[in-house]
């Protein structure tokens, strides 16, 4: 068997392998450990202090094409037009190393727009439990990827009780299920007025918020374990000898 961690990636697997979809498994993968609420007891990182004191939308992943960030940035400036000044986007996360895959796209729309100029805020690298401060403070976690494997950051986002908006493809809805609102990736006019819908309707936030931490009760360490295991044992017991 070939194991993967969504079913998106099991028929992506299949469809440039060639391999039968039978002989591949998905198996789900909980949050990353080092991302959790244990690691805020160590108190506010001073570095953040600016940030934390915003109200902000937040990105976390390595910038490059495939982040579809450009949609995002694109959305945030129709907000910002809108004269709804007083958000902030922090996008977490380095540039992509891959020279095929380096979005600077990203960078020039910020140097060329006062207001995304004034709004939006990289902030590279930052260790976990950085991250996990700003996840904490954010307003809402926006996912616009057009590829992703699994979206580990929709577990994080739900580990803080953060509400979430997916693109509507590849295997962010999978991950998400029902606790997050789905959108077009290509549509940066319709992503705008949803997350201006979304941040702006306090029992919306609230009912995604507690479906998000429902949802993240499906994702944990334990239940891929005793999933492999199972995996492990029958692939054994179908190579014994008869």
């Amino acid at each position: 068997a070939i194991v993967t961690v969504t079913s998106y990636a099991k028929d992506q697997i299949a469809k440039y392998s060639g391999i039968e979809a039978t002989k591949i498994v998905p198996l789900h993968i909980g949050p990353k450990s080092s991302i959790t609420k244990n690691e805020l007891e160590t108190g506010i990182d001073h570095s953040l202090e600016q940030i934390l004191q915003k109200k902000y939308i937040l990105h976390v992943g390595t910038i490059e094409k495939r982040k579809n960030l450009t949609t995002l940035l694109a959305a945030f400036e129709l907000l910002l037009q809108n004269n709804l000044q007083q958000l902030y986007l922090v996008v977490v996360g380095q540039k992509s190393n891959k020279p095929t895959l380096k979005d600077d796209t990203v960078f020039e729309m910020v140097a060329t727009s006062n207001l995304l100029k004034e709004h939006v805020i990289f902030t590279g690298y930052l260790t976990d439990s950085q991250t996990a401060i700003l996840y904490k403070h954010a307003a809402l976690y926006v996912f616009p990827s057009v590829n992703e494997g699994f979206g580990i950051p929709i577990l994080e986002a739900f580990a803080h009780k953060v509400p979430v908006l997916v693109a509507g493809n590849s295997c962010l809805p999978e991950v998400a299920g029902n606790a997050a609102i789905c959108f077009d990736p290509y549509n940066a006019d319709a992503l705008s007025k949803l997350i201006v819908q979304t941040i702006n309707n306090q029992a919306l936030l609230q009912s995604l918020q507690q479906k998000g931490t429902e949802r993240l009760t499906h994702f944990t360490w334990d239940k891929t374990v005793e999933a492999l295991e199972a995996l492990f044992e029958r692939s054994i017991m179908h190579a014994k000898p008869q």
